[in-house]
């Protein structure tokens, strides 16, 4: 397994040279957004190769001659391909993680207002990660991995007035 540091993403946003926050948080808001609308179309080509591959894999028995290298070969390209969609599977969980790392470090360093911009840009992203999981563990087949993800967090941000503390 590739060891992942979902720290990385924050400590370049935070220390990244900008005029202001609103910088560091639109950043935030643009990558996540722009992963988001590779999400779709990696779903659908990750399904068509499985189904091809399955096609592949059911021709075997159709294929003269067949030798063993030829049989290895095709075998190797089936697991080939579904470890790399279990592989893109995992990277989804792995930056949703360094997206919510990130924020929570931004809120802390450099409070704004744009921090309930950016987590209903984080919602909408785990979303779309949560909306690919089943298809691209059906279309992993063997090279798919479970994953343990936890539950969903509780808001970190909200638009809600805080109110004073009374003291007597």
């Amino acid at each position: 397994m590739t060891d992942y540091d979902h720290t990385e993403y924050a400590r370049m946003l935070l220390l990244t040279p900008a005029r202001s926050e609103a910088s560091s948080y639109n950043r935030l808001i643009d990558d996540m957004a722009a992963e988001g609308t590779l999400i779709g179309p990696f779903v659908a080509v990750a399904c068509a190769v499985a189904d091809l591959d399955q096609k592949r894999l059911r021709s075997l028995a159709y294929v003269g001659e067949l030798n063993e290298s030829e049989a290895g070969n095709a075998f190797g390209r089936v697991r080939e391909n579904g470890m790399v969609t279990a592989w893109v599977r995992r990277a989804l969980y792995w930056r949703l993680g360094s997206y919510r790392y990130a924020l929570e470090r931004l809120v802390i360093a450099v409070p704004s207002g744009l921090a309930v911009g950016a987590e209903r840009a984080l919602k909408r992203f785990e979303a779309q990660v949560l909306q690919a999981d089943v298809p691209l563990t059906r279309c992993a087949g063997d090279g798919a991995y479970a994953l343990v993800t936890d539950v969903p967090a509780p808001p970190l941000v909200t638009d809600v007035p805080v109110r004073p503390l009374v003291t007597k």
